[in-house]
């Protein structure tokens, strides 16, 4: 009976050592938690600056991945273009490599320094995580007289646009305008994708293809063969190199050459 109470009366100040042990362990906890809340509060308050920043930066990370996922329409770019009568035209995604590219071309009425109607071909970049942002990177902005009297001389045998990051080469964009008449350009083999454009220009009609061809490259191409075959039947050569002077056209950069 002694033995039995002994353990009893010995039970009962364990239970009691631990429970006040638990309370000054939940005291000090408490204690401590306070006193280094307390050191933040003091601490942003002396540092409001670093707050706000505590606070904004979480924000804008959030808005910069939302925004990721939005669209960017061309008219929204830096160089956004300002179609006049809704004259333009968007070309298919182009994948080049890692690339993807576009031709966006249209009657911009803010293109020139005098503030008047331009033809303006842009090759666009599109990227974003989900490839709806446009960004043009080629804003070529066609002469009044090429416009109005398009010749095979303005067609030229160089890119328009280069594909590429660094040094690394993916592929060339060519780009232009080509006389009614032209049935078909090929260049370096591959046939151009061409648009017919008619429409009033400064109190003419104006009439024209608008051609574009993407070609996968592995470096920039210093000579390229530029075909054009008219409905009459006949073959063109076009080059910018001036080495001979027979046939070579008068109106623009380019050498036209007869060779069939």
């Amino acid at each position: 009976m002694k033995i039995r109470k002994f353990f009893k009366i010995f039970k009962k100040e364990m239970e009691k050592g631990y429970k006040e042990e638990k309370e000054r362990q939940d005291q000090n906890k408490a204690a401590f938690i306070a006193e280094n809340e307390k050191s933040i509060s003091d601490f942003l308050a002396r540092h409001k600056f670093l707050t706000v920043l505590i606070v904004l930066i979480p924000i804008i990370l959030i808005i910069g991945i939302i925004n990721s996922f939005l669209p960017i329409d061309v008219y929204d770019d830096i160089n956004g273009m300002s179609p006049v009568s809704n004259i333009e035209y968007y070309s298919e995604k182009y994948k080049v490599g890692n690339h993807t590219v576009a031709i966006y071309a249209c009657l911009d009425a803010d293109g020139s320094e005098n503030d008047t109607e331009q033809f303006v071909i842009n090759v666009a970049e599109i990227k974003g995580p989900l490839k709806n942002k446009y960004y043009l990177y080629a804003n070529d902005y066609i002469a009044d007289e090429e416009i109005l009297n398009p010749d095979y001389s303005y067609i030229v045998d160089y890119p328009s646009y280069e594909v590429k990051s660094g040094p690394k080469y993916y592929g060339s964009v060519y780009a232009g305008i080509a006389p009614p008449d032209c049935e078909s350009i090929t260049i370096g083999g591959v046939k151009a994708e061409m648009e017919k454009m008619t429409f009033d220009f400064k109190g003419k009609t104006v009439d024209f293809y608008l051609y574009y061809c993407i070609i996968e490259q592995d470096e920039y191409p210093e000579h390229i063969s530029v075909i054009c075959q008219k409905t009459d039947g006949e073959s063109l050569s076009v080059s910018s190199d001036f080495e001979s002077d027979s046939d070579i056209a008068s109106k623009g950069n380019s050498k036209v050459t007869v060779i069939g």
